[in-house]
């Protein structure tokens, strides 16, 4: 016996799925549009099919916070980085359930969501760069919804993502750059702001160097890990793209301040003894204790200011690295291989594990002009 019927509606066909009745005895439906009724009749047969052998799925009506909660745990974690998982959870738990949770997946309509982005920036005070990460979680939660046929069509479909805002990024000239060097010698950021400088690391990517990373005779130093923050837990991973995993050369302004913090801490080992808590890190505490990634960015922010330096984020010397390479006339290709980026531009991707001398060129490019040299 079939187990749904067809019906047709402008030029397409519509097919009512049958699942039987659920545990209130009311009856179970899901409906599907296709295109001609061949398609039609061949998937209400299959459907059919399988309700005879028992293998058909019968849709669960289930609320957004079910099958956000669901989607979070057994579909986006597994795949996911724990950093990544935390906020969307966060984001979740503070904002996105408390409005829309109890709502039912299927009656999940777009004036839902366009009127909670609204409710985000006009009540919240949320930025739309930060409504735009709502907008990006919920459109991949719902994809995967349709995706799993929980829903036929996704809603955000039919929302308008908030304009982003681009922010103006502060970058350092060469003779900024070249004060900051000189007043952060002797200081514990000394070692960060170096390789912040030299190589335009990211903050994780400098918390993450090791000792063992660093080849000084050949004067290679190696990018393949990170540190973050999951809340007030350190995390330390893999780098974020195969891109990121580089090998870079160490200019000697950069390689003269990381032998001096090596001989430092072989310095603080012994005057620390048992108390010494170093696990090979570059950047850490006098008692070899890592710092928090994020408080590296706060002692770098009260220096600046301490020190009457122009403000920027510590982020923003990886900025200023791009900067100056590009104004050094270096090849975006081989910013983008010094940098670590997925991307060149909009549309090139590199993949790359194995060092090779395109990067040095940027590398040098800053080193020079930091070091006050010229035409080398």
């Amino acid at each position: 016996m079939p187990y749904g019927s067809i019906s047709k509606v402008g030029s397409k066909f519509r097919v009512c799925f049958d699942y039987g009745k659920d545990e209130t005895d009311k009856r179970i439906r899901k409906y599907k549009t296709y295109d001609t009724k061949r398609e039609a009749e061949l998937q209400i047969a299959r459907h059919s099919v399988s309700m005879e052998d028992g293998t058909a799925i019968t849709p669960r009506v289930m609320t957004l916070k079910e099958w956000l909660t669901y989607w979070l745990e057994n579909m986006y974690a597994v795949r996911s980085a724990e950093t990544s998982v935390y906020a969307y959870r966060n984001m979740m738990e503070n904002h996105i359930l408390p409005v829309l949770g109890n709502i039912k997946l299927q009656k999940l309509k777009p004036m839902h969501i366009q009127k909670y982005y609204s409710v985000l920036m006009s009540e919240k005070e949320l930025s739309p760069n930060t409504v735009i990460k709502h907008h990006d979680l919920l459109n991949t939660a719902l994809k995967a919804a349709v995706k799993q046929e929980y829903l036929s069509r996704n809603p955000l479909e039919g929302v308008e993502r908030p304009r982003k805002i681009i922010h103006k990024v502060n970058i350092y000239n060469p003779k900024q750059l070249q004060k900051l060097l000189v007043e952060v010698k002797g200081n514990r950021l000394g070692t960060a702001v170096n390789l912040g400088a030299y190589l335009g690391l990211r903050r994780e990517e400098i918390c993450g160097l090791k000792w063992g990373d660093i080849d000084f005779d050949a004067k290679i130093l190696t990018i393949c890990r990170a540190m973050t923050q999951v809340g007030g837990e350190i995390v330390v991973k893999d780098t974020k793209t195969n891109a990121s995993q580089r090998k870079l050369y160490i200019p000697d302004g950069l390689l003269t301040a990381l032998q001096e913090e090596s001989g430092l801490q072989a310095e603080n080992k012994k005057q620390f003894g048992e108390g010494w808590q170093g696990k090979g890190f570059v950047v850490v505490w006098e008692d070899g204790r890592s710092y928090r990634p994020n408080y590296i960015s706060e002692l770098f922010t009260k220096f600046l200011k301490q020190n009457g330096l122009p403000k920027i984020v510590l982020h923003e010397l990886r900025h200023t690295f791009a900067s100056i390479s590009n104004e050094a006339g270096v090849q975006e290709f081989n910013i983008g291989k010094a940098m670590g980026h997925a991307n060149v531009g909009t549309t090139k991707k590199i993949y790359t594990h194995l060092f090779d001398d395109k990067h040095t060129a940027a590398v040098n490019a800053v080193a020079n002009l930091i070091d006050g040299k010229k035409g080398e």
